[in-house]
């Protein structure tokens, strides 16, 4: 397994366990699928710019950045309840480089 194969791997099952995490916490950064897209391109101007699929094929997971700078990763389940699992400032875009897995 390649290195970059593990690293989503394991974001995956983080991002699945933050789903299925219990407590009130966890509960307000969670929303409609709807919502939680309004929000990010209403709010803060951020536009989906990767999405994958959680190997058990019960989540999608997506990044969205905003062009200047602001990200976030939400999870979806199959319920169609969306989850930011992290975001943050200063993203950057870094081109592939000759011989870099695509």
């Amino acid at each position: 397994m390649t290195e970059l194969k593990r690293i989503a791997t394991a974001f995956a099952f983080a991002a699945v366990l933050l789903l299925s995490t219990a407590g009130a916490e966890a509960q307000q950064l969670c929303t409609v699928r709807d919502e939680a897209l309004s929000q990010l391109e209403g709010k803060f101007d951020e536009q989906v710019v990767g999405r994958g699929l959680v190997e058990s094929g019960r989540a999608i997971v997506e990044l969205f950045v905003s062009e200047n700078g602001t990200w976030t990763v939400v999870v979806t389940d199959t319920t169609g309840r969306s989850c930011i699992v992290a975001s943050g400032m200063d993203w950057m875009r870094t081109p592939l480089l000759v011989g870099d897995p695509a």
